[in-house]
C-alpha cells in the first residue's frame, strides 16, 4: 500500500481496492481531504465540477495518483495549503493537484522518488496522461486527463462506442518545470 496509507491509517478511508470500488470518487476524495488535513494540519481543498460515475479502474488509479501527490506535498513541500481538482468534461476527466509549497528540480529528483514513479505507472493503466509542473518556490501540479474514448463506452448511455478510430495517443508523464522562475 502506498505511503499516505501509513499516514492515515485511522482515517476511515477506504484502502482496499474493493471498498474502493463500492464509493464514488467525490466521497473518496473528501475522505482523503479529511485524513490529511487532521494528520497533517493543512488545509486541502477539494472541488468536483460536473463528476459522473467511472469505471472502478479508473476511480482506483485516480484516487491513489491523488493519495500520493497528497502525500508528498505532506512530506516534501512545505506546502500551507492544498487543493484537488475534478472535473468531468465533455471529453474526459481532468484530476489535478496543487500545492503551494517549494516546488522542486527533476535535475536533482529521481523520477522513482515523491512517488513519480508510481503515479506515472497508475496514469498509463487507464490510458490517462500524467503531467507535473513544478517550479522552485511556486508549488507543483500534478494533472491526470483520462479521456472518455479510453472507455470505448458512452457514460450517459452504457452503449460500446467500438474502437476508438482516433489518433493513437501515447500515456506519458511530462514535466514541464521553470528552474529559474521565469
Amino acid at each position: 500500500f502506498e505511503a499516505c496509507d501509513a499516514l492515515c491509517p485511522d482515517a476511515g478511508v477506504p484502502l482496499r481496492p474493493a471498498a474502493l470500488a463500492e464509493a464514488e470518487l467525490p466521497g473518496l476524495l473528501q475522505q482523503l481531504r479529511n485524513a490529511i488535513s487532521g494528520r497533517a494540519r493543512l488545509p486541502v481543498t477539494v472541488e468536483i465540477e460536473e463528476y459522473q460515475s467511472l469505471p472502478v479502474d479508473v476511480k482506483i488509479a485516480l484516487y491513489r495518483i491523488t493519495q500520493e501527490a497528497l502525500n508528498n506535498a505532506v512530506k516534501h513541500a512545505d506546502a500551507s495549503q492544498l487543493t484537488v481538482r475534478l472535473v468531468c468534461g465533455e471529453d474526459g476527466v481532468r484530476l489535478t493537484i496543487l500545492d503551494d509549497g517549494k516546488g522542486f528540480s527533476p535535475q536533482q529528483t529521481l523520477r522513482d522518488r515523491l512517488g513519480l514513479g508510481i503515479m506515472s505507472e497508475r496514469a498509463q493503466a487507464i490510458g490517462a496522461d500524467l503531467v507535473i509542473n513544478s517550479q522552485l518556490g511556486q508549488g507543483t501540479a500534478v494533472s491526470v486527463y483520462w479521456p472518455y474514448d479510453e472507455l470505448g463506452v458512452d457514460l450517459d448511455t452504457g452503449l460500446d462506442t467500438g474502437p476508438d478510430t482516433g489518433p493513437e495517443t501515447n500515456p506519458s508523464i511530462d514535466f514541464d518545470i521553470d528552474l529559474d522562475g521565469e
